[in-house]
């Protein structure tokens, strides 16, 4: 059974407590202990991913990740309608741009895509900038029109959007490389978010016009339900299916779902903050996570929420998000010393014992 440590402390404050700030800058674990291939890599230290390589002929220039500004959600296929997307990714299109229309496909695809969580969720910088309701007497949607209600400035909107996406750029292409299996993509991103973020309420006085989320990714501070989807945000960018989950059973909280290789697993980017653990290392207790593993840390998956769908309970869909593989249950006790990316194994700890897992 998995070590339940922090859990005691989100019970006791109902997931609005605080804790102590992570400073900025602190490299992940991964990232100091990752393998490297090449010849001219020098030994491992906090500026590793930022090290530039050495010019030569011979050199290999890593490809990059481009900020995707339609980012997708596989599993919410087996709810949304493709024209749901489409009018979202037109939506997406124009905020880039500062115009006041989109193409939308009907009057609920456009509350939809307008609605506070789809923004937050699929397209941050925007949410709560901007609305669907009326101030001026003009309709919202006609005839496969939506209209964009600004509250701020459209060129303010524009430049937000602009610096998230170098945000975004800078964060994934440091910490991930594009040939990584998503696996070594979900590892990864899941030590940058426990060696950065801290938990803590946000600053509330800007979230009229800045989300949530936004909030979260900016200034790497949030409760459960703000990193869990800022989590999974930087997993769809780097396309992992992943999306933020919730119960309300003993405890209310939330957490990430995603998928690797056509299975799910819960991971929870909250319990796993360093600024809790105060640990050096990364704790994989609450990554990859079974149902069972899930349920019985406190937080049953039997009646799960999820904001992005508008019935928002599980219950009262058909939708199947189980996480039911065992493939990576050895890491449930796992401290990780280092990640071998050449030969896919994670040398880690269990009870101060060294172990290792091969992850192909």
């Amino acid at each position: 059974m998995r070590n339940k440590l922090v859990a005691l402390i989100l019970l006791t404050s109902v997931v609005i407590s605080s804790c102590s700030a992570a400073k900025d800058g602190v490299t992940s674990s991964v990232e100091q202990v990752t393998e490297q291939t090449s010849a001219t890599t020098s030994a491992v230290t906090s500026e590793t991913s930022a090290a530039e390589p050495e010019t030569s002929a011979a050199t290999t220039v890593q490809e990059k990740f481009e900020f995707n500004p339609h980012v997708h959600v596989d599993l919410m296929d087996q709810w949304t309608a493709p024209d749901y997307w489409s009018s979202f990714y037109n939506l997406c299109d124009a905020l880039r741009e500062g115009r006041d229309t989109f193409e939308c496909s009907s009057r609920e695809a456009y509350e939809w895509c307008l609605d506070d969580v789809t923004m937050g969720s699929l397209f941050p910088a925007c949410s709560m900038a901007v609305c669907g309701k009326s101030d001026d007497g003009s309709k919202p949607f006609e005839d496969g029109v939506g209209r964009i209600y600004y509250k701020i400035p459209a060129e303010e909107v524009v430049a937000r959007q602009k610096e998230f996406e170098g945000v975004i750029e800078d964060i994934i292409n440091t910490y991930v490389e594009k040939d990584d299996s998503d696996f070594e993509k979900c590892i990864k991103l899941y030590d940058y978010i426990e060696s950065n973020y801290t938990y803590g309420e946000l600053d509330l006085s800007d979230t009229d016009t800045e989300g949530f989320f936004y909030k979260c990714i900016t200034d790497k501070r949030g409760i459960c339900s703000d990193i869990s989807a800022a989590y999974a945000y930087l997993l769809m960018q780097v396309g992992v299916d992943a999306m933020s989950v919730g119960c309300f059973d003993d405890m209310d909280h939330a957490w990430t779902y995603l998928v690797i290789d056509g299975q799910g697993y819960h991971s929870d980017p909250t319990w796993a903050l360093k600024s809790y653990t105060s640990m050096e290392h990364l704790d994989l207790d609450y990554f990859l996570m079974t149902d069972e593993e899930r349920t019985e840390s406190g937080c049953p998956v039997t009646d799960l929420t999820v904001g992005l769908y508008p019935k928002y309970w599980i219950k009262d869909t058909d939708i199947d998000l189980s996480a039911d593989s065992r493939k990576y249950e050895a890491l449930g006790h796992a401290v990780l010393d280092r990640l071998d990316e050449e030969n896919k194994t994670i040398y880690y700890w269990e009870e101060d014992e060294p172990k290792e897992f091969c992850y192909k």
